[in-house]
């Protein structure tokens, strides 16, 4: 029927006359609908997300900026438990950079000249 959508199981494309690009776009697209959904709260359903003391949070889904950002940058759980270990990468990640950052330091004092 005309204008309706349908979701398609199987499409079958000939690459030996597209273009690199086109291919390189038409791969992102295949590898999009593979992927599997994140899960979203429904309106007024609770989801978790880590505050940026450090804390876990529970809040309710209302389509707010609020919301559309914890979910756009992965900070977005539907148990407490994932949020945790959520929590816990961030911490060693950031355990990771400052001992970088620290080990740059020292170094530097150590090569430096005093005249």
């Amino acid at each position: 029927m005309e204008g309706e959508i349908k979701k398609m199981k199987n499409l079958t494309i000939n690459l030996k006359n597209i273009s690199a690009g086109h291919k390189a776009a038409i791969m992102e697209i295949v590898k999009k609908s593979e992927a599997p959904k994140r899960w979203r709260a429904k309106r007024n359903e609770s989801y978790y997300c880590v505050h940026f003391l450090g804390g876990i949070c529970k809040f309710h889904e209302f389509n707010l900026p609020s919301d559309r950002a914890r979910f756009n940058t992965g900070n977005y759980f539907k148990t407490k438990e994932e949020c945790e270990e959520y929590n816990k990468k961030l911490l060693r990640q950031q355990q990771r950079e400052y001992m970088s950052v620290e080990e740059k330091n020292k170094q530097a004092i150590k090569t430096k000249t005093i005249f």
